[in-house]
Protein backbone atom coordinates (compact mmCIF):
# COMPACT_ATOMS: atom_id res chain seq x y z
CA UNK A 1 0.00 0.00 0.00
CA UNK A 2 1.68 3.40 -1.22
CA UNK A 3 2.15 6.29 1.65
CA UNK A 4 -0.40 8.27 -0.16
CA UNK A 5 -3.18 5.88 0.01
CA UNK A 6 -2.13 4.58 3.60
CA UNK A 7 -2.70 8.40 4.55
CA UNK A 8 -6.57 8.39 2.80
CA UNK A 9 -6.96 5.66 5.22
CA UNK A 10 -5.91 7.16 8.29
CA UNK A 11 -7.47 10.29 7.69
CA UNK A 12 -10.77 8.41 6.65
CA UNK A 13 -10.17 6.71 10.06
CA UNK A 14 -9.58 9.58 11.54
CA UNK A 15 -12.55 11.73 10.60
CA UNK A 16 -14.65 9.23 12.60
CA UNK A 17 -16.27 10.32 15.90
CA UNK A 18 -14.58 8.50 18.45
CA UNK A 19 -17.00 6.51 19.48
CA UNK A 20 -17.92 5.36 15.76
CA UNK A 21 -17.73 1.40 17.11
CA UNK A 22 -15.20 -1.21 16.95
CA UNK A 23 -14.89 -0.89 12.97
CA UNK A 24 -12.66 2.19 13.43
CA UNK A 25 -10.39 0.39 15.96
CA UNK A 26 -10.41 -2.91 13.87
CA UNK A 27 -9.22 -0.79 11.17
CA UNK A 28 -6.51 1.43 12.76
CA UNK A 29 -5.30 -2.21 14.42
CA UNK A 30 -4.92 -3.30 10.60
CA UNK A 31 -3.23 0.33 9.98
CA UNK A 32 -1.08 -0.79 12.80
CA UNK A 33 0.11 -3.86 11.31
CA UNK A 34 1.22 -2.57 7.83
CA UNK A 35 2.96 -0.04 8.91
CA UNK A 36 5.14 -2.00 11.51
CA UNK A 37 5.77 -4.12 8.31
CA UNK A 38 6.87 -1.33 6.63
CA UNK A 39 8.83 0.89 8.94
CA UNK A 40 6.78 4.09 8.64
CA UNK A 41 5.95 4.48 12.14
CA UNK A 42 5.75 8.45 12.24
CA UNK A 43 2.35 8.03 10.98
CA UNK A 44 1.28 5.98 13.92
CA UNK A 45 3.08 7.86 16.70
CA UNK A 46 1.15 10.79 15.33
CA UNK A 47 -2.23 9.63 15.70
CA UNK A 48 -1.70 7.61 18.55
CA UNK A 49 -3.59 9.16 21.00
CA UNK A 50 -7.06 9.57 18.86
CA UNK A 51 -6.46 5.63 17.86
CA UNK A 52 -6.01 5.07 21.77
CA UNK A 53 -9.05 7.09 22.24
CA UNK A 54 -11.43 5.57 19.56
CA UNK A 55 -10.34 1.94 21.34
CA UNK A 56 -11.17 3.46 24.77
CA UNK A 57 -14.61 4.52 23.85
CA UNK A 58 -15.31 1.86 21.87
CA UNK A 59 -14.80 -1.41 23.31
CA UNK A 60 -14.18 -0.62 27.15
CA UNK A 61 -16.39 2.77 28.02
CA UNK A 62 -19.29 0.95 26.54
CA UNK A 63 -22.97 0.14 28.10
CA UNK A 64 -23.00 -3.28 26.76
CA UNK A 65 -20.33 -6.44 26.47
CA UNK A 66 -17.99 -5.96 23.46
CA UNK A 67 -17.01 -9.07 21.44
CA UNK A 68 -14.05 -10.07 22.48
CA UNK A 69 -12.99 -10.95 18.88
CA UNK A 70 -12.84 -7.53 18.21
CA UNK A 71 -10.56 -6.97 21.14
CA UNK A 72 -8.33 -9.50 19.32
CA UNK A 73 -8.52 -8.10 16.06
CA UNK A 74 -7.45 -4.99 17.49
CA UNK A 75 -4.40 -6.64 19.22
CA UNK A 76 -1.48 -4.75 16.83
CA UNK A 77 -3.03 -1.45 18.08
CA UNK A 78 -2.54 -2.73 21.32
CA UNK A 79 0.96 -3.83 20.59
CA UNK A 80 2.11 -0.20 19.51
CA UNK A 81 0.78 1.11 23.28
CA UNK A 82 3.86 2.20 25.34
CA UNK A 83 4.22 1.77 29.45
CA UNK A 84 2.94 5.08 29.82
CA UNK A 85 -0.26 4.79 27.41
CA UNK A 86 -1.23 2.14 29.40
CA UNK A 87 -0.79 3.64 32.63
CA UNK A 88 -2.19 7.29 32.13
CA UNK A 89 -4.87 6.39 29.50
CA UNK A 90 -5.84 2.55 29.28
CA UNK A 91 -5.62 1.16 32.67
CA UNK A 92 -8.02 3.97 33.88
CA UNK A 93 -10.10 3.24 31.45
CA UNK A 94 -10.56 -0.45 32.32
CA UNK A 95 -10.71 0.21 35.95
CA UNK A 96 -13.88 3.02 35.39
CA UNK A 97 -15.62 0.49 33.50
CA UNK A 98 -14.68 -2.38 35.96
CA UNK A 99 -16.21 -0.01 38.80
CA UNK A 100 -19.14 1.16 37.03
CA UNK A 101 -20.62 -2.60 35.33
CA UNK A 102 -18.43 -5.41 35.94
CA UNK A 103 -20.54 -7.13 33.90
CA UNK A 104 -20.02 -6.21 31.08
CA UNK A 105 -16.61 -5.32 30.88
CA UNK A 106 -14.62 -8.37 32.74
CA UNK A 107 -13.99 -10.51 29.78
CA UNK A 108 -12.97 -7.49 27.87
CA UNK A 109 -10.39 -6.46 30.60
CA UNK A 110 -8.24 -10.08 30.51
CA UNK A 111 -8.79 -9.77 26.43
CA UNK A 112 -7.11 -6.42 26.41
CA UNK A 113 -4.26 -7.02 28.86
CA UNK A 114 -3.34 -10.67 27.02
CA UNK A 115 -2.56 -8.57 24.21
CA UNK A 116 -0.80 -5.81 25.52
CA UNK A 117 3.32 -6.10 24.53
CA UNK A 118 3.83 -4.32 28.23
CA UNK A 119 4.82 -5.59 31.62
CA UNK A 120 1.86 -4.31 33.75
CA UNK A 121 2.13 -6.18 36.62
CA UNK A 122 2.66 -3.55 39.35
CA UNK A 123 0.24 -1.18 37.77
CA UNK A 124 -2.56 -3.64 37.17
CA UNK A 125 -3.21 -4.28 40.96
CA UNK A 126 -6.49 -2.02 41.15
CA UNK A 127 -7.98 -4.03 38.60
CA UNK A 128 -6.75 -7.25 39.93
CA UNK A 129 -8.63 -6.65 42.72
CA UNK A 130 -11.26 -5.63 40.54
CA UNK A 131 -11.46 -8.65 39.15
CA UNK A 132 -11.42 -10.69 42.51
CA UNK A 133 -14.69 -9.01 43.46
CA UNK A 134 -16.33 -10.22 40.60
CA UNK A 135 -15.63 -13.55 41.34
CA UNK A 136 -18.35 -13.46 43.91
CA UNK A 137 -21.24 -11.81 41.69
CA UNK A 138 -24.03 -12.61 41.56
CA UNK A 139 -24.35 -12.79 37.85
CA UNK A 140 -23.34 -16.06 36.34
CA UNK A 141 -21.38 -15.10 33.32
CA UNK A 142 -19.36 -12.58 35.32
CA UNK A 143 -18.01 -15.35 37.59
CA UNK A 144 -17.10 -17.55 34.97
CA UNK A 145 -14.97 -14.64 33.60
CA UNK A 146 -13.61 -13.71 36.44
CA UNK A 147 -10.81 -16.36 36.51
CA UNK A 148 -9.79 -15.95 32.81
CA UNK A 149 -10.02 -12.49 32.90
CA UNK A 150 -7.37 -12.60 36.16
Amino acid sequence: MGSERLSKWMNVLLSQPSDSGPQVCVGFSAICRHVKNTSDEALIAAHKAKMLESLTKSLISVKIRPNSNFIRACSDLLHILQKTDVQETLLPALHKAMLRSPETITQTVGVVLENLDVYVDGVAIDIGKSLIVSLHSRDAWVRAQAPAAL
